[in-house]
């Protein structure tokens, strides 16, 4: 009866279906660090801007490479 209920309003679907991305990009980034779930979303959201960091360095390393390809 709950789960209906979920269905039929959409935002309350689709606030799920962000909390379920987030669950699983956390899971993704590494294990669950921290004593509540507060602190836990921290440190994933810590990982998260150094996952892109990484990214956004190996796209300017790339884009040096593909700039000097034939000089």
């Amino acid at each position: 009866m709950i789960k209906n209920k979920v269905e039929k309003n959409g935002k309350a679907s689709m606030f799920s279906q962000k909390n379920k991305i987030w669950r699983l990009w956390a899971k993704a980034i590494g294990n669950k660090a921290g004593n509540t779930d507060a602190e836990s979303d921290l440190v994933a959201c810590i990982r998260t801007a150094i996952v892109l960091c990484y990214i956004l360095t190996n796209l300017f390393i790339i884009a040096g490479v593909i700039r000097h390809w034939n000089n």
